[in-house]
């Protein structure tokens, strides 16, 4: 599975804490910034493709192309962590 936004702002923030006392005010600011970006509140698409099968329905993520559907995808893609609408 791919990094997700979640993952990615987590990943700098255990850095910016191993490497506080090196980080210039400006360059903690510029981290601080990507970290908002990233967890920003994503707007949900539906997915491409949808298609019911069976018990659950199966769709592509819009903005990378991975397969989804409405039992392991719930929220999120797992690869690019794009926020999915399955209504």
């Amino acid at each position: 599975m791919g990094m997700t936004n979640l993952d990615a702002a987590e990943m700098i923030r255990n850095d910016m804490k191993i490497h506080h006392d090196y980080l210039s005010g400006q360059y903690r600011k510029a981290l601080n910034m990507a970290i908002d970006a990233l967890l920003e509140e994503q707007e949900a698409v539906k997915p491409k493709c949808k298609e019911r099968i069976g018990g659950f329905v199966a769709g592509i993520c819009p903005k990378c192309g991975t397969a989804l559907n409405n039992v392991l995808n719930v929220k999120a893609c797992g690869k690019c962590g794009q926020a999915v609408k399955w209504e």
